[in-house]
């Protein structure tokens, strides 16, 4: 055999080898390849429809709670300057007690303990004033929505009226809803807004 029969039969023998592996590798029939899912890191950043990356402090604030409660109140009308003596005396002596100084304005606080709804315990300071700027401290707890709780007398220049009567209806971060009964007629409703002064030192002087 000649040697270029004998290439010739080699280039065969290859071409045939390389046909065969090759049928043997590829598949039946030719398919576009499919992409399942595609996940970026967590820390990727991607961009809005805008085309804008986002900012990297996107997190959701806590919503704010506000558990603190004060600020002015006044009494629409009424006498509680000293129920007992001045009852007393308007049975003895018809209107003895005109022109003694009457409770018709004051301060209050009310701390709320979280969480702020129906049921959580609150305490509260009261000062109230009289038309001559005297004034008592008043204090106690209670229950928001638990109905009507008791303060006590803590100081001040008339120890003859120790008590007034508090309910607090709701508390919301629009404020405290509450109604306050100081005696003798001597009763306001309103809302207490947001704030943290408590009045702790009445006035005698």
């Amino acid at each position: 055999m000649s040697a270029h029969k004998t290439t010739d039969r080699r280039k065969v023998l290859i071409g045939l080898s390389g046909g065969i592996i090759g049928a043997i590798q590829l598949p039946e029939s030719w398919t576009k390849p499919v992409v399942d899912a595609v996940i970026l890191p967590s820390h990727a950043a991607t961009t809005d429809d805008s085309g804008t990356l986002p900012s990297e402090n996107t997190a959701t604030a806590e919503p704010v709670v506000i558990t603190d409660f004060s600020g002015d109140f006044t009494f629409p009308g009424g006498d509680v300057s000293n129920t007992l003596i001045d009852n007393a005396l308007s049975v003895l002596i018809p209107d003895a007690h005109a022109g003694r100084p009457v409770y018709d304005s004051g301060q209050m606080c009310i701390v709320v303990t979280p969480p702020t709804g129906s049921g959580a315990s609150y305490t509260a300071n009261v000062l109230i004033v009289r038309d001559n700027g005297y004034s008592n401290l008043y204090s106690g707890e209670g229950t928001v929505n638990g109905g009507a709780t008791t303060l006590d007398y803590v100081s001040g220049c008339d120890p003859h009226h120790p008590q007034l009567s508090l309910n607090v209806t709701s508390v919301s971060n629009g404020g405290a809803v509450y109604t306050l009964d100081a005696g003798n007629g001597n009763v306001t409703e309103d809302t207490l807004p947001p704030g943290s002064v408590c009045p702790d030192t009445p006035i005698c002087d």
